[in-house]
């Protein structure tokens, strides 16, 4: 039944593979139903070393199939918990089969890291420990979150003042078909966009940019999309035709790069559309909306590092749009604050390394500055993650709030998790 525990323990000698697998047969869910699982068991393991273990390798419940497995390589000695537990269970009763299997034991890293949680105030250094308890050598690597980006329109107090750049004298015309894209084009910068970094750029029929190589679909859809390039910039994408009327032109100089459609129709009708894109080498980007005709609520418009995400999507096919307005896109902050090194490294089996991880206060502002480092690695677990808090106070009264304030926070956060 729902909330229903059945635990058990299990003794293991060491050096073998252990593979415990959770299913069960699950009630139909009606065909309207978004997700199809009706009764919803966890399988979760605590091994002797009191790490949990979800199944099928996630870092959470899995709330999606109806049968969890887990498989340690080389199991360490010790008793292991094995719980069952009824997440959701609206049908029942839910008899299910728990296999446990024993089996020659494979060479494999076994992950160990901590803290989990690196607390600053102000500046500062500490070390992450990263261990490996394994049979095999362990690689890992450390990511700062991307950058995100602060977006505001013209009619926005301290958004952009529209102001369109004409190219259509001294611009290079590009020559496009319906749904064609050419390129790709030079940049005369290093471009900076979701914490990489592009020196070309494609333009496409149907109102986009790519930073890569690749197809803009005639149909628009929600972002991130696989239906454009990876990287792509949605400046008006919908369904254009170039090749029926207007003209399509982008000039570059050291500073920007300006890519306007002009007079391009919408496909099969006169529908004449006016908009441009401008990325500076500063990684802002505005887009412009000059002379915007017809159906208008029947495109999307926003950024996307890749079909995966993230993105940042302002409008899917929704009534935004109107004449002289200007959008920007402003990379925001790119965790400068914090360094970490080594980022990368391979660890040998029974054997550690330590990173440093610093925090700078140098220049910023009274708050808390968080982010959440990503641990990948190729033990046969998930991804894991640090989160690294930096307190910059204002005097020991602040300083107070602000620890108080952080702490409250993290409390209420594990209660969640």
């Amino acid at each position: 039944s729902t909330g229903a525990t059945n635990t058990y323990t299990l003794g293991v000698s060491g050096t073998n593979k252990l593979c415990v697998t959770l299913a069960w047969t699950d009630y139909p869910a009606t065909l309207s139903a978004g997700i199809k699982l009706v009764n919803d068991l966890d399988l979760v393991i605590e091994t002797p070393e009191g790490e949990v273990v979800y199944g099928n390798g996630k870092a959470s419940p899995d709330r999606l199939n109806n049968v969890e497995g887990v498989d340690f390589p080389t199991a360490v000695e010790g008793v292991y918990v094995v719980r069952v537990i009824g997440h959701n269970v609206p049908q029942g009763p839910q008899p299910y089969a728990l296999v446990l299997r024993e089996d020659r034991g494979v060479a494999a890293p076994r992950l160990r890291y901590g803290p989990t949680n690196m607390l600053f105030y102000g500046s500062g250094t500490d070390i992450l420990l990263i261990s490996n308890t394994g049979t095999a050598a362990l690689s890992f690597q450390l990511t700062k979150p991307l950058p995100g980006y602060e977006v505001k329109d013209s009619d926005e107090a301290g958004g952009p003042v529209y102001s369109w750049v004409d190219i259509s004298t001294n611009g290079t015309s590009v020559l496009l078909n319906d749904d064609s894209v050419q390129g790709p084009y030079v940049l005369p910068f290093s471009f900076p966009f979701f914490g990489s970094v592009y020196t070309r750029f494609t333009i496409g029929a149907n109102g986009g940019i790519g930073l890569t190589n690749g197809g803009i679909s005639a149909g628009n859809t929600a972002l991130p999309t696989s239906a454009a390039p990876n990287p792509f910039l949605a400046v008006f994408w919908d369904d254009l035709d170039p090749g029926a009327g207007g003209g399509v032109y982008y000039h570059a100089t050291t500073g920007r790069v300006v890519v306007s459609w002009v007079g391009v129709p919408r496909y099969g009708t006169t529908q004449y559309q006016t908009f441009q894109a401008i990325l500076y080498s500063t990684g802002e980007i505005v887009y412009q909306y000059k002379s915007m005709n017809g159906t208008l609520n029947s495109c999307t418009i926003g950024i996307q590092a890749s079909a995966q995400g993230p993105a940042v999507q302002k409008v899917y096919n929704q009534a935004y749009v109107k004449n002289n307005l200007a959008l920007r896109f402003r990379p925001g902050s790119g965790y400068e604050w914090l360094s970490i090194t080594p980022t990368s490294g391979v660890v040998s089996a029974g054997s550690w390394q330590s990173v440093m991880v610093t925090c700078d206060a140098t220049g910023k502002g009274t708050g808390v500055y968080e982010a959440v480092v990503r641990l990948t690695h190729n033990a046969p677990t998930q991804p894991r993650e640090v989160l690294v808090t930096m307190i910059v106070p204002e005097g020991v009264t602040g300083m107070m709030m602000l620890v108080l304030w952080w702490w409250m926070r993290r409390v209420g956060r594990c209660q969640c998790e």
